[in-house]
């Protein structure tokens, strides 16, 4: 039996803040107990090693900051990773993480007008923090920090300068997502709208990374063999990572877990039940889990047999490294068109970064950001048909 690798909880459901495009929309009042906390540790321990990595999420985590201690204080040094809004960090709390070497990511959108879909004033407060985080922890800063940044049809207008705002604040990692289930959102305004953001957005990466040798945009740095799921469509297929809800129910995918809750697709629903695995305390868990690693049974349709728009993925060259959620949309058998062209736009910007894309290489010596939104948008006319 192989180790498990990730062990992600959800400490609580409840935030601080109302983002629109959560995909808690129903949310468990309690939070985590103590008990279910320590059942987990103990899990982990027990079908891990000292490598696994300990998630802490929510809702917003730091709603139930004593968990989060004592998770620190129980898990192997310089394997927990905190998942926040950021909105509560404090700085003992940064120190106690500091001294754990522990990982923090914390959700933001950018700018001010980017960040209003997660709360009034919340922009002033992050920033706030970010400089406190920067300056008090520069080796968490410049080692164990990412900012994760959704982009949605209403703040994609904002998405090159909220790009800007993290690289002017020397954001090592940038992970950048497009927000699930909105498509009906997601219209031709603004897919353009994207193709013209994504083409400042190379601009700003490729000068960034001559200035300082550094690509902070996950979606822009080189995938290996790795770094996608071949014709696995989501991280559901790995069957070295478990998920435990606030409940203590545990799950092979905790997104999962929580949109089939009120998603009407019964496929979701059916994907859900497939990868529930039973209670944290549950002593014939261990032995679930080990069936499961070995006799692997596909929960969502593979990639080959998805579709987007009028195209078949099964027809796309670079199906193999799209990382495309089938809870993007309503069914997971359809990948939205706007999630679709996330994915070819970050390809072409990929080998626009390194300089060997015949599509606009000729561009880069210009520092042509037009000429680039104009070749990117007529990718999109091509791909998209939008």
């Amino acid at each position: 039996m192989s180790a498990l690798n990730v062990m992600k909880l959800s400490l609580t459901e409840d935030c601080n803040l109302r983002c629109r495009y959560c995909y808690q929309r129903q949310r468990r009042r309690e939070p985590m107990t103590r008990a279910t906390l320590d059942a987990a540790l103990e899990l982990a321990a027990r079908l891990g090693d000292d490598q696994t990595i300990l998630v802490l999420s929510g809702g917003e985590p730091l709603l139930a900051e004593d968990l989060v201690l004592s998770a620190l204080d129980h898990h192997p040094p310089g394997r927990t990773r905190l998942l926040t809004n950021g909105t509560l960090l404090h700085e003992s709390l940064l120190d106690r993480m500091s001294r754990a070497r522990a990982q923090l990511q914390i959700s933001a959108d950018g700018i001010a007008a980017a960040q209003a879909g997660r709360g009034s004033g919340t922009w002033e407060a992050l920033d706030r923090r970010l400089d406190m985080l920067r300056t008090q922890e520069p080796d968490l800063w410049a080692h164990r920090f990412t900012l994760a940044m959704t982009v949605t049809p209403q703040n994609v207008v904002h998405f090159s300068r909220s790009v800007a705002w993290a690289l002017g604040h020397d954001v090592r990692r940038l992970e950048i997502t497009l927000a699930c289930g909105l498509t009906r959102h997601w219209g031709r305004a603004a897919c353009r709208a994207l193709a013209r953001e994504m083409a400042r957005v190379l601009t700003l990466s490729r000068d960034h990374r001559q200035g300082v040798n550094r690509i902070p945009a996950t979606f822009l740095q080189p995938r290996s063999g790795a770094d996608h799921a071949g014709d696995a469509p989501c991280a559901a297929a790995d069957v070295h990572a478990l998920a435990v809800a606030t409940d203590g129910g545990v799950h092979g995918c905790g997104v999962l877990a929580d949109v089939a809750r009120w998603h009407p697709s019964p496929t979701i629903r059916r994907a859900a039940a497939a990868l529930h695995l039973g209670r944290v305390d549950d002593p014939g868990l261990p032995a679930r889990w080990l069936r499961r690693q070995m006799h692997t049974t596909p929960v969502m349709p593979p990639t080959s047999q998805r579709s987007s728009g009028r195209r078949n993925c099964g027809d796309c060259h670079r199906r193999d490294q799209c990382l495309v959620c089938p809870l993007a949309g309503p069914e997971p058998s359809h990948a939205p068109d706007a999630h679709c062209l996330f994915e070819r736009l970050a390809h072409h910007g990929r080998r626009f970064i390194t300089a060997d894309d015949p599509l606009v290489t000729s561009l880069m010596e210009k520092g042509a950001e037009l000429a680039v939104a104009t070749a990117l948008s007529a990718m999109v006319a091509r791909a998209q048909n939008t």
